[in-house]
């Protein structure tokens, strides 16, 4: 969700052995090391835009638009990826309604500044 005033991102995450089970059991590609370093690179990132930028910038879609906040550290107002959902234990279901009810409070929190 962007904003006037920044970006606004949820996580969505879960422990490392409940994501390779469920790769595993859907049959979807990335049920490996690498799915598990990209989800750790998710987490630092989200607390820090300038973790490793390079991951998404090299070789990317030309139309990315990175430096929009390419230059924000952690402590910038802006950069606003404090919300985390861990779905470890969560079915699908409770998933979409954590997702739903944030959704419905950022916009809440817009209309409201």
């Amino acid at each position: 969700m962007t904003t006037t005033h920044g970006i606004v991102v949820c996580l969505l995450d879960c422990s490392d052995f409940v994501r390779i089970e469920r790769l595993n059991k859907r049959g979807t590609y990335g049920a490996n090391q690498d799915m598990l370093n990209w989800a750790a690179w998710l987490r630092m990132h989200s607390v820090d835009p300038q973790w490793h930028q390079a991951v998404i910038k090299e070789a990317c879609w030309e139309k990315m638009q990175w430096n929009r906040w390419d230059m924000w550290q952690k402590s910038n107002v802006k950069w606003n990826v404090t919300h985390v959902i861990d779905s470890t234990t969560l079915s699908v279901e409770d998933v979409a309604k954590h997702i739903a009810d944030w959704i419905a409070s950022e916009v809440k929190k817009q209309r409201n500044s």
